[in-house]
């Protein structure tokens, strides 16, 4: 995660306002080198007030919350001295050994932080659907909490007809609908 972390923040120069967090699409090269596993990059430009991020990680199994399958903390970078506004990168991947990783990289792809969790309980073979929630650069809110992705993995026989987002965005109150998934794991994150 940080060599992928490392080489997406040294891709083109991209429009940023301040607070704000925009996802990044992988370029050919990194698809490569991740393979199929699961990362989400995200660009992001913060003021001088946001210090860290939170990586947090619910885990569901069955619609039921059974654990945060990860809490990473990552420094933001910073760029104060120069009078500036904080840039950088944030990765966050679930890797084929089954453990989730982020990593804050500064906009010219030096990693400032990056943190690694336990072994979640893997998920046999199962049906996966993944889908990043921020579809476009997004404000960051007030509160700095902010939902960046889910995983959903399920038996093919089982999870089959139609789920709408919010199921997987809040499975706590889609209990019914999300207990035909096997897991879902939320990832979830806040500025701070």
């Amino acid at each position: 995660v940080i060599m992928i972390a490392s080489l997406a923040a040294c891709g083109e120069e991209k429009e940023t306002t301040t607070n704000t967090i925009v996802p990044t699409a992988l370029t050919a090269r990194e698809q490569m080198l991740v393979g199929s596993q699961d990362i989400f990059m995200y660009d992001f430009e913060t003021d001088s007030t946001y210090k860290t991020i939170t990586v947090t990680v619910e885990a569901y199994k069955n619609g039921e919350k059974i654990s945060n399958a990860a809490n990473l903390q990552c420094t933001i970078p910073s760029n104060a001295e120069k009078g500036g506004n904080n840039q950088g990168s944030l990765a966050v991947m679930l890797s084929a050994d089954h453990r989730f990783s982020a990593a804050v990289c500064d906009k010219d792809g030096s990693v400032i932080s990056a943190f690694g969790s336990d072994v979640v309980e893997p998920v046999a073979e199962l049906t996966k659907t993944s889908s990043i929630e921020i579809a476009d650069r997004q404000a960051i809110p007030a509160s700095g909490d902010m939902t960046l992705a889910y995983l959903a993995y399920g038996d093919a026989e089982k999870t089959q007809g139609t789920f709408v987002k919010n199921v997987f965005l809040d499975p706590a109150s889609n209990a019914e609908q999300s207990a035909a998934f096997d897991r879902i794991y939320l990832i979830k994150c806040s500025f701070h």
